[in-house]
């Protein structure tokens, strides 16, 4: 378009977030003039059409709409990760072995303990259970509620650490547009630049509302090595934590001849062509930083299209649906590919003497009783660093009915719903290395090219960064490929539920609460076949797929025992109780209750305990052996005085001893006879408002 036409778009639409912002800060003040309100009942949003109000007992946190937007902050993520009570889980910050996804932990005990609900009802889950936070969009979400503690015997499993229910925009009119641009300046660095747009269209009456939403976001990388903060493996520690694995190579060798044993890199400058090339390994200054490879801040890309709706058929009985699909390219930059071989690594490779580059003279070999190549390792940083990216596809659709019973003297409501969600994750990974490939490209000359394979090109992994590298793109072309990944999971999940009051007691009316839940959760994980029969240096993982089926039923009732009493403004207690049956490892029950006193109308004591469970996921069950590359620091290393140097000694760790690699290649693997987890929750606390003072 012509730019005068783009000026005049951008004005057009900051001009409507600054009408919006204004008419939102006039509701704020307006909605806070008056008197102040008594400590009184807060409703939180549940499963059902009525909850039970459930803030007495536990501890509730509700972020609003004015709030959510005085924030600044624009994504569901960001707002749930500075929360007081949460812990470290994956975000934007988050490179190595992310996949892009972000999640909320409470308390840091893992974002797969927290249970994240849309409306009350589950939302769309990976293999390992947790909600990725960027299929939220910010713009259609009214207001936050979290549940600072476990209610498994209401929720179900995973409510361990606490329960975030996004409650959104429902009764929305009219249209409302946003534009956010903003980037990060270090220096004469400018990166890290974040777009946001929104568009929401509403329309309500008294028989149904529909709302409709569309977003885009973009981020833009930051690397690690344009900051200070994240320059190095840890700050103010130069390379001495970084990899073991150099760009210049790092050889352990026991000599055939004399079995001596020695530790060896190339000196800089040098092409390693012979012996006098190569010096002893100083792990003090030649570790390498892979820091500068990696990113701060994972760039990302989201469209996505949100249409909720609500129509009163007959005075009685309501539809409602909410549809949701969201687009997300992602990728994370890592350091070069590695190679590690040698008879004290996972791949036992030897490196021929026939190998025209070899320059000991003698089969560098890693097998056999008196292997003369103990380890080997090198950066190929040759091939720039390792790419990998994600494309990840979610669907979401949830409808259903709800209304009054007929003829319910206390207007019990009632609500059925269907809730089916599909999430695709496809992930390419450029440039990792064919393990066998590499054999044979370090393997006798005669056979490469050769009969082993025609295609094959000898390789040099001896010169280091002589010259910007003494591996060829022939070379690179020969042991290197791009691995496919292709994740899938899967939810149905039908549920029926009924509530409202049952009885009319002196203190008040006892709520009731009861429901059904049937639920499917399946899926599936298939990598490339080089990853997949353990041909690649790179993280890789088995086939593997499989699912369960839960079903469950609840009841819960809140009983008034007293009320306007002296030093009873209101005393109540709350109780829960939850039978679930799985088809993979049988039944488990979970129970809860609760106690709130109000002694006066600034004062409220409260009280809960709650017995909580875990089921164990797909990819925990189910999911595939893998080996992947963590970062894991033995306390030994480096420590020279306290009670963890005299531990170490006491132990058999020689003196001086150093960590010779920070990554290590680490075997995990699912069990399909895994029981859950459980947890008992206690809580004890009060909230006092005093009356002289209406602000506080």
């Amino acid at each position: 378009m012509p730019k005068s036409t783009v000026r005049s778009a951008i004005r057009g639409v900051l001009a409507t977030g600054i009408a919006v912002g204004l008419s939102l800060n006039a509701q704020a003040q307006t909605s806070n003039t008056g008197q102040p309100a008594s400590l009184g009942e807060l409703t939180v949003t549940g499963q059902s059409a009525q909850p039970l109000d459930i803030s007495s007992a536990i501890p509730v946190l509700t972020i609003n709409r004015a709030e959510i937007n005085a924030t600044g902050l624009k994504t569901v993520d960001e707002i749930l990760q500075r929360l007081t009570i949460a812990g470290s889980a994956p975000n934007a910050t988050f490179n190595f072995g992310s996949t892009g996804a972000t999640n909320v932990d409470l308390r840091n005990l893992g974002s797969e303990r927290v249970l994240v609900l849309v409306n009350g009802r589950r939302w769309a889950t990976s293999l390992d259970g947790n909600v990725d936070l960027t299929t939220i969009p910010l713009a259609i979400v009214d207001h936050i509620e979290i549940l600072k503690a476990g209610d498994s015997a209401r929720f179900g499993s995973g409510a361990i650490a606490g329960v975030i229910n996004l409650v959104t925009r429902d009764r929305f009119s009219g249209a409302e547009a946003s534009a956010y641009y903003g980037q990060y300046i270090e220096g004469s660095h400018h990166d890290g630049t974040v777009q946001t747009y929104d568009f929401t269209l509403g329309t309500a009456s008294d028989r149904g509302s529909l709302v409709a939403n569309a977003s885009y976001f973009r981020q833009e990388p930051i690397f690690a090595g344009d900051r200070d903060i994240s320059a190095f493996p840890r700050y103010g520690t130069g390379v001495t934590r970084g990899s073991g694995t150099t760009s210049q190579g790092r050889f352990t060798l026991r000599d055939p001849a004399t079995g001596e044993v020695s530790d060896l890199t190339v000196k800089e400058g040098t092409p390693g062509t012979s012996l006098s090339d190569f010096r002893p390994f100083n792990p003090l200054t030649d570790f390498y930083n892979f820091q500068t490879a990696n990113y701060l801040l994972a760039p990302s890309q989201r469209t996505g299209l949100y249409l909720q709706g609500r129509y009163e058929l007959l005075p009685e009985l309501t539809f409602h649906t909410t549809m949701f699909y969201e687009d997300r390219e992602s990728n994370h930059h890592f350091g070069p590919s590695e190679v590690k071989i040698g008879a004290n690594t996972a791949f036992p490779i030897s490196i021929s003497a026939s190998n025209p580059y070899n320059p000991f003279g003698y089969d560098l070999t890693a097998t056999g009783s008196n292997p003369t190549l103990l380890s080997f390792s090198r950066q190929l940083t040759e091939t720039g660093g390792r790419l990998f990216e994600e494309s990840v596809g979610t669907y979401y659709f949830e409808g259903g009915f709800g209304g009054q019973l007929p003829g319910a003297a206390n207007a019990l409501a009632w609500d059925v719903s269907y809730i089916f969600n599909k999430s695709q994750l496809d992930s390419l990974s450029h440039d990792l290395i064919n393990t066998q490939k590499l054999a044979n490209a370090l393997g006798p000359v005669s056979d490469c090219p050769g009969t082993t394979d025609p295609d094959c090109v000898p390789l040099n992994v001896f010169g280091g960064q002589y010259q910007g590298g003494t591996i060829t793109p022939a070379m690179l072309d020969y042991i290197t490929y791009t691995g496919h990944r292709s994740i899938l999971s899967r939810m149905r999940d039908v549920t029926a539920r009924v509530s409202g009051p049952i009885i009319d007691l002196p203190a008040g009316p006892m709520a009731f609460e009861a429901g059904y839940e049937h639920r499917e959760v399946d899926g599936s994980d298939v990598p490339d076949s080089a990853s997949a029969a353990g041909n690649s240096f790179g993280d890789f993982e088995s086939p593997a797929s499989g699912g369960f089926q839960v079903n469950a039923a609840y009841a819960g009732v809140n009983v008034p025992l007293l009320a306007d009493l002296p030093f009873a403004r209101a005393l109540e207690v709350d109780l829960a109780a939850r039978h679930a049956d799985f088809d993979t490892f049988g039944t488990i029950n979970a129970s809860r209750a609760g106690l709130r006193w109000q002694p006066t109308t600034s004062w409220v004591v409260r009280a809960n305990w709650s017995e909580d469970f875990r089921a164990p996921t797909v990819r925990e069950m189910f999911g595939g052996t893998s080996v992947a590359t963590e970062n894991l620091a033995d306390p030994c290393s480096g420590t020279t005085s306290g009670s963890v140097a005299a531990a170490c000694t006491a132990a058999g760790v020689p003196a001086g001893y150093v960590q010779p690699n920070a990554p290590i290649r680490t075997v995990t693997g699912a069990n399909p006879n895994l029981k859950p987890e459980t947890s008992i929750s206690r809580g004890l606390g009060f909230v006092f408002t005093p009356a002289a003072l209406p602000a506080l």
